[in-house]
């Protein structure tokens, strides 16, 4: 597992953390999740996942891409899938295919395009679109694509100096590195190399308020 991932060495943690509540029994909710992930760490939990899973990797391998943008109440996870009557309509993504390809990338090449995008339209758009900055399918995929830009841990991680390297980083290193620049405390998710024991960094999460500034809240994880 994770055979190429030298090539960030996908971060050597000391300590991972996950802590979430029961699913939302109700539609509800309180803060954004804008979660990105590391797409070679992605990968290779797809491959890991079935023999003959394939990754579809953005033409830039060493970058943060875009998992989601999930509204949340406070101590448990969700709410999910709010509104089935809001349909998945695939021709709003046409103008932002190409952008959606390197930056919200559909690591799992062995299956539909727009799969990975439907999924996270049905689960967690249906639910964010009771704001008007997330109401259609355009403007929760465009929303998420400037959260890339304005959030983009590439540049802040590698404007401290957290580049791709054989060696790691401590768990520690790259959180300060997080707070300082956003002035936000992240929630850094990990992955664990079963043969190796290592801890591999798979996404880093931040939240905002419904006025879409960031926040402080009770997801340390």
């Amino acid at each position: 597992m994770f055979n190429f991932c030298y090539l960030w060495h996908s971060l050597i943690l000391t300590i991972c953390f996950s802590s979430y509540g029961q699913l939302s029994s109700d539609f509800d909710w309180d803060y954004i999740v804008f979660s990105q992930r590391w797409p070679l760490s992605t990968c290779a939990e797809w491959e890991e996942t079935k023999p003959g899973n394939v990754c579809n990797l953005p033409t830039n391998r060493l970058t943060w891409t875009v998992h989601g943008i999930w509204p949340t109440k406070s101590g448990t996870r969700g709410p999910i899938s709010c509104n089935s009557a809001i349909h998945f309509d695939p021709n709003q993504l046409t103008p932002m295919l190409d952008d959606l390809k390197e930056h919200w990338t559909n690591v799992e090449a062995n299956t539909k395009q727009n799969s990975f995008w439907e999924h996270e339209w049905k689960k967690h758009g249906t639910c964010a679109s009771i704001l008007p900055q997330f109401d259609s399918v355009t403007n929760y995929f465009s929303r998420g694509l400037k959260f890339n830009k304005d959030y983009n841990l590439s540049t802040i991680l590698e404007s401290n100096g957290v580049v791709p390297n054989n060696n790691g980083y401590n768990l520690q290193d790259v959180y300060n590195t997080i707070m300082n620049s956003t002035g936000k405390e992240p929630s850094i998710q990990c992955v664990t190399d079963k043969n190796t024991k290592e801890s591999f960094i798979s996404e880093i999460r931040i939240c905002l308020n419904k006025t879409l500034d960031l926040i402080v809240t009770g997801l340390t994880a």
